[in-house]
């Protein structure tokens, strides 16, 4: 008998696959325990149009994150204080790895090398960093180094 899988079985395999398996264990097992479905034609176009609709929300979910992320960005502002020397050099440069940490105490979930910084920052200043939030999606935040 072919069924359609409508929940992860370890025997036997992922939601949405159909599968041929004996009557009994259909009849006995998997229909009742609501695993599976007989595989028909309107079986099958159900679950397929139901399992459309999860992945349009998905989608939709995702797409809202990285404009919200973007948006606090924007409006982001970190001091750093670092030692630093007469001129302004600072002792130990700031890098995308050291930014990543700040802007996950913030809040902000960024991976270094979505932070564009060429080279790490060595002079006390203001500097706006850019970052690639998601595909299309850059924004940038504000860090002012100060001298310890």
């Amino acid at each position: 008998m072919k069924v359609l899988l409508i929940k992860h079985l370890e025997s036997l395999g992922r939601k949405g696959e159909i599968k041929n398996v004996v009557d009994g264990y259909a009849r006995n097992f998997l229909l009742p325990g609501k695993f599976a479905v007989v595989a028909n034609d309107a079986n099958i176009k159900k679950y397929a149009q139901e399992a459309n609709q999860a992945e349009s929300k998905q989608i939709k979910v995702k797409l809202k994150a990285p404009e919200d992320i973007a948006a606090r960005l924007r409006t982001l502002s970190i001091v750093i204080i670092e030692k630093a020397d007469d001129k302004g050099t600072l002792f130990a440069g700031v890098t995308r790895d050291k930014l990543a940490e700040l802007l996950l105490e913030e809040g902000v979930n960024m991976k270094a090398k979505q932070i564009e910084l060429r080279e790490p920052i060595k002079k006390i200043g203001d500097y706006k960093i850019s970052v690639n939030v998601a595909a299309g999606f850059k924004s940038e935040f504000r860090i002012l180094i100060k001298k310890e």
